[in-house]
């Protein structure tokens, strides 16, 4: 029972890296299309020169990478969570999601959040619509897939632990429902009350003599 709430959380945790991952798809395409339009204004603005209209593109690219690196993670984590392949497959399944949760914590959440981060910043001081909030929004959310992915790497671990576990029991009952071959003790047999038994073990009989003196 366990084992199996464990699968549909990792469906779960797969379905929020593919919807986070998709938002900020989304806002990295915007962030492209906030770079031409920059681009056009710095050409009439002498106060914030050239070098700042590359930096909306930068962090437009970086934030691309790292959201199609989160909805791959989400791919995988659907998939591992349907429970229906293989024992082998499902074991390879779970160790690449496994890697892919790691490095999105360890390193593609952060790349998100300093790419939307700085986007949100550059477009609070040079744009003077309320653009920013979107990408502010989107370095949210990579703060959240970081969270996400560290919880989905613990869910692996337990949903390994867990099926380690319920192999070794199984082993375990089936050697408990066999009778140990050392045992020098005879098989009780029930008799009928009108039928005496033609042959008592002696071993049977002075065990019993001996625990009921």
């Amino acid at each position: 029972m366990l084992v199996r709430h464990t699968y549909s959380g990792l469906t779960l945790t797969g379905i929020m890296h593919l919807v986070l991952g998709g938002f900020c798809f989304a806002s990295s395409l915007v962030a492209f299309n906030t770079k031409r339009w920059f681009g056009r204004q710095l050409l009439y603005s002498p106060y914030y020169g050239v070098n700042t209209e590359e930096l909306p593109y930068i962090s437009a690219v970086f934030g691309c990478i790292a959201s199609l690196w989160v909805m791959v993670v989400g791919i995988f984590g659907m998939i591992v969570g349907k429970n229906s392949i293989s024992p082998i497959h499902s074991m390879k399944l779970k160790i690449t999601y496994m890697i892919l949760s790691i490095l999105s914590a360890s390193v593609f959440a952060h790349t998100g959040i300093g790419a939307f981060a700085s986007h949100a910043l550059w477009l609070r001081y040079h744009n003077p619509t309320r653009l920013y909030i979107l990408f502010s929004l989107a370095a949210f959310a990579m703060v959240v897939e970081f969270v996400l992915s560290i919880v989905s790497s613990s869910l692996l671990c337990c949903c390994s632990i867990n099926e380690q576990n319920v192999w070794v029991s199984t082993n375990q009952t089936a050697e408990f429902i066999n009778p140990a071959s050392d045992m020098n003790v005879a098989p009780a047999i029930g008799y009928p009350p009108n039928v005496v038994p033609a042959y008592e073990p002696v071993q049977e009989k002075h065990g019993f003599e001996m625990k009921c003196p």
